[in-house]
């Protein structure tokens, strides 16, 4: 194929000489090849170029791509040339396969790309995977599917392809076989041809359309530009009609010209008769004057409006396109199947097998229970959809199958069950429960675990039953009036219970019920798939005896060898004190004999309870629940409710076996999806964490420096030490100086410099205050203020003293500072805890307007860490740096400290006076406490805040990686001891700074010993569930997998 390039301009049309200069060197080029045709090519263009146009400088570069176009357009064509489609193709068992499942493999292409790369599959990528992936899928062909695969070839090679297939071969490739046939006609004979062809599309449509060729072949025109050739385009299409599509599509809908409009008719009126047992043609037994008589016949006039044949000899077959009256001839030779074996060989269901006057096909019943499936059309609603297909006027002319719908609806859902459980080919009956999927995760003896092979070293709750249970009211039922009438066609044999157990129980309990109000309905907890033989009714007054025998079914189905079942009820706090003695009472309730039952309760529902309820039966809390909500149930009433009014006037039986197959699709869907859904669920367990990955990096390295230096182990010891304070840092300063030769450390300067970080302390206290003010403070807070500011200044003006003793003579010579400001940093003051969510500040207030220029809260106080570090190592006071260094780590730690008891005091202040305060004078003051604990928080992160700008300022790179800036979400009360059953808090922690000094605060304070206790057993029992979440998990996959391994066998 030659090569196009996209230009910048279009390119002008090759004139007469650059054509001349071309063609002299056609007839060599075409002799040519390899280098010698490349060579003879550049020649021709080299040449060509010289004649060509004027024209821009690129576009004449690219004119060597046109010159290689005219030269494939001129060269000869050869007379032996190819076909391009052979007469006959020869299929092999890759090519059917393919044929079948290249959408199927595409698609797997397309997501296997889209998951590795997370953008859409390029072109060139999908065709590069294409035969390794076909070759993969060849490879996983077990003996019997590729022998069928085999045989197909040769029906497809001997006979013909399936009408998919030919469909396909006439939309891409008509044209080509065509052409080819005329060519070689005209080739070879001298002939010229005009093809008229028409043909099925994939959809069932015909398609009709001319072939002409007759202008590309020698000087010919065209026959179809030249001549009216549609004016033999009816008497084509009628022949069509009887010979092709209307034996191929009896169900095809025609009009009938009447010379006024299109009126539609009936196959059967213009002859159309269905032949079975003879391949389509007559049976020589049989006689015109055969019919039912047994018939009684519709009540409905044959009119020009209703496209049906009233006509005992017809039968009524319900399509999708609507209702039709066929003539249709049973084959009546000695050997032939019954009439109703014959309609099942061509795609008709009967709607009786001893004499069929009725028929769906299978397509209308599949499109029937997906449509029940997905919306929830009842059937009634779905054959007057097909009445109105039939004819959209005259409606009540179509002849009503309904009740044949009903019927013939349940026997389709059976024989469909019977056929997706390996049951359609086999003389064996199906057993209680084996008409339902089960969880394929979950443990299962003897289908997915082994439990004597069970490792000893895998803990005890790994291999348990785990369930939820959940009642539905909205799934109402009437029941008929009399039972006796009712047929099951199985009974028993999927989720719902046998009929004979439940009316058993009934007369039992002495219960008459004319409505039964819901369904009572057990899942397996993480996977949402539906349990077996739990589906069961509620009545009035007995609700919970409903739940226990649902309960007893689950727990009783393929449990041989299991001892431990966790069951999560909404209101398992009350249910679960009197389950064992309703079993031990009732004699249809029966648990397995040694079976740890372990009550819970979701955690949507749990809020609802009481708040001990939340420890006692919340998952976070219960070994062996790993990672789940107990809720599962709740998303799944959804697809259930779209059916359940369809449903609520059918008979028991069919009642059942609706829902069951409702609940088997519900299953199927999950099944599907249950590789991806646990893959997922392995990458949340196993989530990447860089403290995880430095401290295994810790360990491994411990462990190669084991022998060369033991003290390399140290880091498994517990590291408990309590964080300094302060005063302790000062302390530390000030008997260690008495160690120190004199010259190296100026004595005594520890204790300066703290009392300088005290009085910046009381700048940050003071600013505060005053800009609390207002704008109009009264003359009592002025003179407040006054008097603090008068106490500070002289502070400050001490402190200045007494800091020519350490900073020499040159902080006289340093004049800088005296018009440095020390105002806090407005994102310091919007930051976590500022005064904007103090609810006793105005909102209208910004600053006080009071003109006042004596402001020492403003002053910067002369600390190394306002001098900055170059200028303290020029004087040579390195070491107050240091110094300093060491006393701001505690002050941080205080300020610390002080935030962690008011947060805590906080929660407490919540849950023992906030939530009980019962009146509104209480509820006020409980307010005010709070209000005023805000305050002091507020002015702890102040400080905070400033202690950690000063650490910036001194260079303090690697305290400052533990001592973090606070943020908003940081500083609220935990829940865990404000409302303890509050939602949301299932994977709150602890804000990074509660770990820098639990030692500390334990000991200073017995509640918050009990506040750090009561969070370090929370968020151990986080932990605990995300382990056994791992290991169940991966679990979960074997376990999926050697059940769909089990099945497939």
């Amino acid at each position: 194929m030659a090569r196009t390039k996209r230009s910048r301009g279009v390119q002008p049309q090759l004139n007469d000489r650059e054509t001349t200069a071309l063609q002299s060197h056609i007839e060599d080029w075409e002799k040519a090849s390899g280098k010698e045709r490349q060579l003879i090519f550049k020649a021709a263009a080299r040449e060509a170029k010289v004649l060509a146009p004027k024209m821009d400088k690129e576009l004449l570069k690219e004119r060597k791509y046109t010159y290689r176009q005219w030269f494939h357009n001129h060269k000869k064509v050869q007379t032996n040339s190819k076909a391009p489609t052979k007469p006959k193709k020869k299929w092999t068992a890759r090519q059917v396969i393919e044929e079948e499942r290249k959408a199927e493999i595409l698609q797997q292409i397309w997501e296997e790309i889209e998951e590795e790369t997370g953008e859409k599959p390029a072109h060139k990528e999908v065709l590069r995977r294409y035969q390794p992936t076909m070759t993969a899928i060849m490879h996983r062909l077990d003996k019997k599917e590729l022998q069928e695969a085999e045989a197909k070839a040769d029906k497809w090679t001997n006979q013909a392809p399936d009408a998919a297939v030919q469909a396909k071969t006439a939309r891409k490739k008509s044209e080509k076989m065509v052409k080819n046939f005329a060519k070689e006609m005209f080739t070879q004979a001298g002939m010229r041809v005009f093809v008229l062809g028409s043909w099925m599309d994939e959809k069932g449509g015909l398609l009709t359309s001319g072939f002409d060729f007759n202008e590309q072949l020698g000087k010919g025109s065209s026959f179809m530009k030249g001549k009216d050739w549609q004016a033999i385009l009816p008497v084509w299409e009628e022949f069509i009609g009887d010979a092709f599509v209307h034996s191929c599509m009896p169900f095809h809908r025609i009009s009938q010209w009447t010379g006024g409009f299109f009126e539609d008719t009936s196959l059967t009126k213009i002859g159309l008769q269905i032949h079975l047992g003879h391949q389509g043609k007559p049976c020589p037994e049989v006689t015109d004057d055969w019919y039912d008589t047994d018939d009684e016949g519709d009540n409905f006039a044959e009119g020009q409006w209703v496209p049906l044949v009233n006509d005992p000899r017809t039968t009524t077959v319900v399509d999708t396109s609507g209702v039709h009256s066929l003539m249709i001839r049973f084959c009546q030779c000695a050997s032939a199947l019954g009439p109703d074996m014959q309609l099942f060989e061509i795609g008709l269901f009967p709607a009786s097998f001893t004499s069929p006057k009725t028929a769906f096909t299978f397509a209308v019943l599949d499109d029937f229970l997906l449509d029940n499936l997905e919306c929830g059309t009842s059937a009634m609603n779905y054959y007057s959809k097909l009445r109105r297909i039939t004819s959209s006027i005259f409606l009540h002319l179509v002849p009503d199958r309904y009740r044949e719908l009903m019927r013939v609806g349940r026997q389709w859902r059976q024989l469909k069950q019977l056929k997706w459980h390996g049951f359609g080919h086999e003389k064996q009956k199906p057993k209680a429960g084996e008409l339902a999927l089960f969880c394929p995760a979950c443990p299962q003896p003897g289908v997915n675990i082994n439990l004597a092979e069970m490792n000893v070293s895998d803990p005890a709750w790994l291999y348990s039953r785990s369930l939820v249970m959940d009642g539905n009211f909205k799934a109402e039922h009437m029941f008929l009036a009399n039972l006796t009438d009712e047929v099951a066609l199985t009974n028993g044999l999927g989720f719902m219970t046998a009929t004979t157990t439940e009316q058993s129980i009934r007369r039992t309990l002495h219960v008459t019920i004319l409505k039964q109000l819901g369904l009572a309905v057990v899942h397996a907890l993480d996977m949402g798939v539906l349990y077996l033989i739990q589906w069961w009714t509620f009545k009035r007054g007995k609700g919970q005896m409903n739940m226990d025998y649902a309960l007893c079914q689950a727990l009783g189905y393929n449990t041989n060898g299991i001892d431990r079942a966790l069951m999560f009820y909404d209101i398992n706090c009350q249910h679960h004190k009197h389950l064992h003695r309703q079993v031990e009472e009732s004699p249809y309730l029966d648990l397995p004999w040694g079976m740890e039952v372990i009550p819970g309760i979701g955690l949507w529902h749990v809020h609802g309870h009481q708040d001990k309820c939340y420890v006692w039966y919340a998952s976070n809390f219960i070994t062996s629940a790993a990672r789940i909500d107990g809720e599962i149930m709740e998303s799944l009433w959804a697809p259930l409710n779209i059916i359940s009014p369809s449903v609520r006037g059918m008979s028991t039986p069919h009642r059942k076996e609706c829902l069951d197959f409702q609940m088997n699709d519900c299953n199927f869907m999950k099944m599907i999806r249950m590789s991806k859904f646990l893959c997922r669920k392995f990458k949340e367990a196993t989530a990447d964490d860089d403290t995880l990955v430095k401290w295994e990096a810790e360990a491994a390295a411990a462990q190669d420096d084991r022998l060369e230096n033991p003290s390399a182990m140290d880091i498994y010891e517990v590291k408990m030490t309590k964080a300094p304070t302060r005063k302790q840092q000062e302390l530390h300063l000030l008997t260690r100086h008495t160690r120190w030769p004199a010259g190296e450390i100026h004595r005594g300067a520890a204790t300066w410099l703290a009392s300088g970080i005290t009085l910046e302390e009381a700048q940050v206290a003071l600013l505060i205050d005053v800009k609390k003010l207002g704008r109009q403070p009264t003359d009592a807070q002025k003179l407040a203020i006054a008097r603090c500011r008068d106490r500070l200044q002289g502070q400050i003006d001490e402190f200045v003293k007494v800091a020519v003793t350490f900073l020499g003579d040159q902080l006289d010579e340093y004049d800088k500072l005296d018009i440095m400001t020390m105002m806090l940093d407005a994102a310091e003051l919007d930051s976590a805890g500022s005064s904007s969510d103090d609810p006793d500040r105005p909102d209208d207030e910004d600053r006080y307007d009071t003109p006042v220029k004596f402001t020492p809260e403003t002053l910067v106080i002369p600390l190394p860490s306002n001098i900055g570090i170059e200028r303290c190592a020029k004087w040579g006071v390195a070491d107050l740096v240091l110094q300093e260094i060491l006393l701001r780590e505690g002050q941080a730690n205080d300020t610390l400290h002080a935030i962690r008891v008011n947060l805590a005091d906080k929660a407490v202040l919540f849950h023992t006076t906030v939530w009980s305060a019962k009146s509104q004078a209480r509820s006020t003051r409980a307010w005010a406490w709070v209000h005023s604990m805000d305050k002091i928080l507020h002015l702890n992160v102040q400080m905070y805040s400033k202690c950690r700008s000063q650490l910036v300022h001194l260079g303090a790179d690697d305290l400052l990686a533990k001592l973090r800036p606070l943020e908003k979400a940081n500083l609220k009360a935990t829940m865990v001891v404000a409302d303890p059953n509050a939602r949301g808090q299932r994977n709150s922690t602890l804000a990074w700074f509660w770990s820098i000094d639990v030692q500390g605060d334990s000991t200073s304070n017995d509640w918050m010993n009990e506040f750090y206790r009561v969070h370090w057993l929370r968020t151990l029992a986080l932990h605990d569930r995300w382990a056994e979440e791992l290991l169940l998990v991966g679990r979960e996959m074997i376990w999926t997998v050697d059940f769909f391994l089990h099945k497939s066998q």
